[in-house]
């Protein structure tokens, strides 16, 4: 409950703030770094982050989990080496013929150099294709901001 109404508020602040929603904000191109407002912080640098939600391929099961394990060692550590982090969800989405589904999915979340945003975005592109091939998934959500971390 404590993380609903933490997300709720999040939605709240951003709506409120007065900036434009990440949704309005322009794409930088695939050659510019992303801007990250004026700059960031001293001790942060500035990154492309891509997130990607989909629904979970495969069953709990022990074959499941090998097939999901086989997955992000020839898919995403290919794809991304330098590293990322999956979350597991549960999300609903409308179907194409109007009904509402759900389930259990995956929240992927990588970060990418500002001078590799076309790498990065050509990364992230085969990564949802081979998701929709492979697991026969209609779509991929895939959201793409400019942020500021440091590790």
């Amino acid at each position: 409950m404590k993380i609903r109404a933490w997300m709720w508020a999040l939605v709240l602040v951003t709506v409120f703030s007065g900036e434009a929603a990440p949704w309005q904000q322009p794409l930088p191109a695939d050659t510019a770094k992303p801007s990250v407002g004026t700059s960031c912080a001293s001790a942060l640098q500035p990154y492309i982050k891509t997130t990607l939600y989909f629904e979970r391929p495969g069953s709990l099961t022990t074959a499941g989990q090998r097939k999901w394990q086989a997955f992000i060692r020839e898919v995403l550590v290919r794809h991304f080496p330098d590293g990322g982090t999956i979350l597991e969800n549960i999300g609903w989405w409308r179907d194409p013929d109007g009904k509402v589904a759900g389930g259990r999915g995956n929240t992927l979340i990588v970060l990418g150099a500002p001078e590799k945003v076309a790498e990065h975005r050509r990364a992230a592109a085969a990564v949802v294709a081979e998701i929709k091939k492979r697991y026969q998934q209609q779509s991929v959500l895939w959201e793409e901001s400019a942020v500021c971390a440091s590790f």
